[in-house]
């Protein structure tokens, strides 16, 4: 869609933004009542190449 988004992590242990765990756990499990699961799974690998970030 030609958007750039940069994510920005605060106070946030890596490993829970790679994995999916913690409050991005609970969050995605309330996003998949709401959105298609193609979507979803998108935005979960996107999440989990930013974890991987230095």
């Amino acid at each position: 869609m030609g958007c750039i988004i940069l994510p920005i992590f605060y106070m946030v242990d890596p490993r829970d933004i790679r994995h999916q765990t913690g409050s991005y756990q609970k969050a995605f499990r309330q996003h998949v009542k709401n959105f298609h699961g193609k979507a979803i799974q998108s935005w979960k690998d996107a999440l989990s190449k930013a974890g991987a970030l230095k």
